[in-house]
């Protein structure tokens, strides 16, 4: 018995040392920022193909420095090597950013992560594009 509630005190307590306290955002910009050396180390990798790296320059640049255009940028990169989580953020762009709006892009993105198994893409896909070809009137 005393096993036992040993066992779930330590249960109890590991547990309420995960949770994150009110104040602590649950996903801080911190995350996103880089410093110019590892900006300039992803930009060269970014520049061989390299998806992962183009992806992570976007997400630096929509949320740190708020430039959309190199954000998009570094999207396309990314979405180019196969990256489906830079099609489909790619496409949600070309879906809301009513000066960068293409929704033929924005099928063809998401079509693409879709193929790769983006469960988010295939329904985004079915959202926007209901009848297939036809995209649904705005």
């Amino acid at each position: 018995m005393t096993r036992v509630l040993v066992v779930v005190f330590l249960a109890l307590m590991v547990g309420c040392a995960m949770k994150p306290k009110p104040d602590e955002p649950i996903s801080p910009a911190a995350d996103f920022d880089l410093d110019d050396r590892e900006q300039q180390r992803l930009v060269e990798r970014a520049n061989r193909g390299d998806g992962a790296a183009a992806l992570r320059l976007a997400n630096y640049h929509l949320f740190i420095t708020d430039n959309i255009d190199e954000a998009v940028r570094w999207l396309k990169k990314s979405a180019e090597a196969g990256n489906a989580t830079a099609q489909y953020n790619l496409a949600v762009i070309y879906l809301n950013n009513e000066r960068l709006q293409d929704r033929g892009q924005a099928k063809l993105l998401l079509e693409a992560a879709a193929k790769k198994g983006d469960e988010e893409a295939r329904k985004l896909l079915q959202e926007e594009f209901p009848e297939g070809g036809t995209p649904r009137p705005e």
